[in-house]
């Protein structure tokens, strides 16, 4: 039987079982929701041995003991080290983001059920806004993504500073939203499914790791003919799913994300992978087994509510799909964004099919009317705003300023109140009605 530590009796740490297994949506009785309790900055607290720390470095996947305290629970040894990234990678002299594996040395060991969780530095978000709100209405869209809250975070005695918890995709996440958990999970931090091999990595099945079938779905997306696509490309990916995530990777102006990410590999010289190619990033792949279809998973949007963008322009150049270059409610300026047609070959291909973008166009509307509750929205903005004042002056570590928290919570809260009415006036839809 799994086992989670979350519960301190006279005795110390009382062994609980973990949740069980929920198809598809977790119930309200779901302990998880604890470790992502949005009403209140929670505490962690890291300890690791002097040895360790010259371990903890950029690009490193090796994992250190470490102890952690969380809100006053204690499970050690965690398995602890930096996340990497091109943008937020920080050394840990500086404010690094953190990845934590509750299992990594003490088998089935769990935080009310956790596993794994991230914490984001933020350096790419001082508002401490985007990724959380990005995420509810992702999840509010129907597309599984991660629960989020506010932490601070000491390591070996000393305040890093304020962070955002990610709940991780694994098997536990899996659990929670499919009927099947037992699938493979792919995570590209750049690329598509047409260069798995060099740049997907399998986060389940691991040992296996048996890339048979997005190798198939690769094979599909570079022969098949035009005529042919859609039809064949339907029998291995969940094309409803993906035209969901697509209207919401839109609709929160993920501009870093699967469809719409320009990244080239970091540090890759390879001619056949740099030369003429355009990159998605900061995306999960899973092959759900009970409908055999792939569906995307979003990551990494800490870079989201701040451009003002409408549809994604499927052939790239038209003006007439951008909004001002300034802000036409007299708020905060925005940064504008001309996207060109999707990076993601996948979609790219479909996107310059007959009926693509009319099928987006309705997905998108949707999206604003199922999963964009702008009121929601704003009181979960605020909500946050809160707690980042209340939280007191940064750290040494933190790289922003409270002037800097209010013009960014500034921008992301005009994008917020008015993204709704925008895109469906773009849509030619009266925001009215």
């Amino acid at each position: 039987m799994a086992v989670a530590l979350g519960m301190v009796g006279a005795g110390g740490l009382v062994a609980v079982p973990a949740a069980g297994h929920v198809a598809r949506v977790a119930t309200n009785g779901d302990r998880s929701a604890k470790v992502f309790d949005p009403k209140f900055v929670h505490t962690i607290e890291f300890g690791v041995a002097p040895a360790d720390l010259p371990k903890l470095g950029l690009g490193r996947d090796e994992r250190v003991p470490a102890s952690m305290q969380f809100d006053g629970v204690a499970l050690d040894p965690v398995g602890f080290r930096l996340k990497s990234g091109f943008a937020s990678g920080q050394p840990l002299e500086g404010k690094p983001g953190f990845s934590i594996k509750t299992d990594e040395y003490v088998e089935d060991q769990a935080l009310f059920g956790i596993e794994k969780f991230t914490l984001g530095n933020e350096i790419g978000d001082p508002s401490f806004v985007a990724e959380q709100i990005s995420y509810d209405v992702w999840r509010a869209a129907g597309i599984p993504a991660p629960r989020t809250a506010l932490a601070n975070v000491t390591l070996n005695g000393e305040p890093f500073g304020l962070y955002v918890i990610r709940e991780g995709y694994d098997k536990k996440f899996l659990r929670r939203h499919f009927s099947n958990p037992d699938g493979n999970l792919y995570e590209s931090s750049v690329g598509d499914v047409d260069m798995a091999d060099q740049l997907l990595d399998a986060r389940t099945n691991e040992t296996v790791n048996d890339k048979s079938d997005i190798a198939e779905l690769a094979q599909v997306v570079e022969t098949v003919p035009d005529e042919q696509y859609v039809a064949e490309l339907s029998k291995l990916v969940d094309l409803n799913e993906v035209f969901k995530y697509w209207a919401v990777e839109a609709l929160v102006a993920h501009f870093d994300g699967y469809l719409t990410g320009t990244n080239v590999p970091f540090g890759n010289t390879d001619p056949a992978i740099v030369a003429g190619n355009t990159w998605p990033n900061n995306y999960y792949t899973y092959h759900d087994p009970d409908s055999d279809k792939f569906v995307v998973l979003p990551h990494g949007a800490d870079w989201s509510l701040g451009n003002l963008i409408g549809l994604i322009p499927l052939q790239g150049g038209n003006t007439d799909w951008q909004y001002m270059r300034e802000d036409p409610y007299g708020g905060a300026s925005f940064r504008t964004l001309s996207i060109p047609k999707p990076g993601a070959r996948t979609i790219a291909r479909l996107a310059t099919l007959p009926g693509t973008e009319d099928r987006l166009r309705r997905n998108l509307e949707w999206a604003v009317k199922k999963a964009w509750d702008t009121r929601r929205l704003l009181a979960r903005a605020d909500q946050i705003a809160a707690l980042v004042r209340a939280n007191g002056p940064p750290t040494a570590r933190e790289q922003w300023t409270p002037e800097q928290f209010e013009t960014a919570f500034a921008e992301r809260r005009s994008f917020i109140e008015h993204r709704a009415d925008l895109v469906l006036r773009e849509l030619g839809v009266n925001p009215n009605r």
